[in-house]
């Protein structure tokens, strides 16, 4: 679990339900285990690229907040540090909803730019995705 203090922590993670296809596309094409890791690089691709798009009203529930890796909540903590105030940077809530725009914008970036099909770009986001993997069965990151 994570060494972080988190309050007033959300029950799930949530994505837009127009989405779904989307992520469904993305782990067939990048032989991914898992929706949840497609969130993961969409939040990472979202906060490299500074791609954050609010959630549309009735989002889908996919995943219980308290079921990400360890450290996962440190990650998300990152998108919290844009904001100046600091008192809500332990806020679960705030948290997850920055996390969630973040791999909103990420999501649609990385669907995009497999769509057009952009070979070059393709093969970097495969190479993230392959050092993702090995870091996360090697325990060295979180996320």
């Amino acid at each position: 679990m994570s060494n972080l203090n988190i309050k007033n922590s959300p029950r799930d993670i949530r994505i837009n339900r127009k989405d779904e296809a989307k992520y469904k596309y993305l782990k067939e094409r990048l032989k991914a285990e898992s929706d949840k890791e497609i969130f993961k690089l969409a939040f990472r691709m979202g906060f490299f690229k500074e791609l954050k798009e609010p959630l549309k009203p009735k989002p889908k529930h996919m995943w219980q907040f308290s079921t990400f890796l360890d450290n996962i909540q440190e990650l998300m903590l990152i998108a919290r540090y844009q904001k100046e105030d600091v008192e809500k940077i332990f806020d679960g809530k705030e948290i997850a909803k920055e996390c969630e725009e973040y791999a909103n914008g990420g999501i649609n970036y990385l669907y995009k730019l497999f769509m057009e099909g952009n070979k070059e770009d393709i093969y970097i986001i495969e190479d993230i995705l392959e050092d993702l993997k090995k870091l996360i069965k090697n325990s060295l990151i979180f996320i």
